[in-house]
């Protein structure tokens, strides 16, 4: 998303909020933007899943 590293989110956590599962090679600020953009956006991309998968 932002550079050479990747990372895991759950789209809904256990307190209804998205969750980190796993980051690598991601600097910590790579990765708390990431889970802004996530947290933002929670509502498009889980509509988007839900579209495609039922």
């Amino acid at each position: 998303m932002f550079g050479d590293g990747h990372a895991k989110i759950n789209l809904i956590g256990p307190d209804g909020e998205p969750e980190l599962i796993w980051a690598e090679d991601m600097k910590h600020n790579e990765v708390r933007r990431a889970m802004a953009v996530v947290i933002e956006r929670q509502a498009d991309f889980l509509a988007r899943w839900r579209a495609r998968h039922g």
